[in-house]
């Protein structure tokens, strides 16, 4: 049941990242579920990223990571991920939620206790 009554979304955001390995991934994921901060945490393995750094042509093997929390919390959660990000600067894009099912949206509000 998807519902056109975007209430339960207007302050969700997704944030996505890549980490170096699964266990930084792990962690960083685990901690911020633990913190409150995110209601989940969704990684890919396999990921290869393909760009381009001072001329050279790289092409790295990644963990993509994508979190659910409040757009409150969305600056807090990048911040924490900064701290304990291992690889560089963390490549953090925020994206709103702008719908989905209703249930799970719920849920996810009441997974998330800080902000």
């Amino acid at each position: 049941m998807v519902d056109d009554d975007l209430s339960d979304t207007k302050n969700l955001m997704m944030l996505y990242f890549t980490c170096e390995n699964e266990d930084s991934a792990s962690h960083i994921s685990t901690t911020l579920v633990r913190e409150g901060l995110i209601a989940t945490a969704h990684m890919t393995t396999g990921m290869r990223s393909i760009y381009e750094r001072d001329g050279v042509l790289q092409l790295d093997n990644e963990i993509a990571v994508q979190m659910i929390t409040k757009i409150g919390n969305a600056q807090a959660v990048t911040d924490r991920i900064n701290e304990m990000y291992s690889y560089g600067d963390p490549r953090v894009i925020w994206q709103p939620i702008l719908g989905g099912f209703k249930p799970y949206l719920q849920w996810v509000k009441g997974q998330i206790t800080q902000g």
